[in-house]
């Protein structure tokens, strides 16, 4: 995994920091890029030339509050004891929002800043996923475990018609790997015991993915549900 730069004179870095396995590194050394750092006790992405970065859990808990999840929640199915695999997982939001509903969510990332950020996320709020740095394709091959819900969830492009980025969403793009359902859609229905649900912008289409057996429409992204026959 990457390091984490610090000023030298940082004595003591924080005990939870231990089980991340970062190696601290003087804040001078730091590449001319995205890198890891600590700000109020908590991990966050630094870059030379850009402001500092970093997630805040009302980025969840205020989905949670708000209702803002309640399509996602209703495509998944979501309830005490399901097993969900977030496949591209990003900052984490949709995984842990299911996660703090009592599902089992294990959240996939192959991007190594974007999976730190989002298990420190995961940390404050007393980590209630699973969370496995690996690209979704190799993992679906290699996993003996298979899950009730497969969620799908690709970046979408950024500026739709000229809107400007959230800047969580403007970081992520910059960092994350872009996921591509077509090709790793067969192995998702293959695992999915129940359904793999797909997201989408309200008005996308891909004629790559087949029709789906039904869809939940939220203000502005939908939710495509494929039903599987894995039981």
């Amino acid at each position: 995994l990457n390091p984490i730069f610090v000023p030298r004179d940082c004595k003591k870095l924080p005990t939870w920091l231990d089980e991340y396995g970062l190696a601290a590194v003087d804040i001078d050394a730091a590449p001319n890029d995205w890198y890891l750092t600590l700000l109020n006790n908590q991990l966050a992405l630094n870059h030379p030339n850009k402001p500092v970065f970093n997630l805040s859990t009302s980025s969840v808990t205020r989905r949670i509050k708000s209702g803002q999840s309640t399509e996602l929640l209703k495509a998944c199915n979501i309830g005490a004891g399901k097993t969900v695999l977030d496949g591209f997982g990003g900052w984490g939001a949709d995984g842990l929002t299911m996660a703090l509903r009592d599902a089992q969510v294990t959240i996939c990332e192959q991007a190594p800043l974007v999976h730190m950020m989002q298990l420190d996320l995961a940390r404050r709020l007393a980590f209630p996923a699973n969370h496995v740095l690996d690209e979704l394709g190799r993992f679906l091959t290699s996993t003996t475990s298979q899950f009730d819900v497969v969620y799908l969830d690709p970046m979408f492009p950024l500026h739709p018609k000229g809107a400007k980025p959230r800047r969580d969403m403007e970081v992520l793009a910059e960092l994350a790997i872009p996921g591509d359902v077509a090709s790793i859609f067969d192995m998702a229905i293959k695992n999915a015991i129940e359904r793999v649900v797909v997201k989408h912008r309200l008005k996308a289409t891909d004629s790559s993915l087949p029709f789906p057996n039904w869809t939940i429409k939220g203000r502005t992204v939908r939710f495509d549900v494929y039903t599987t026959s894995n039981r």
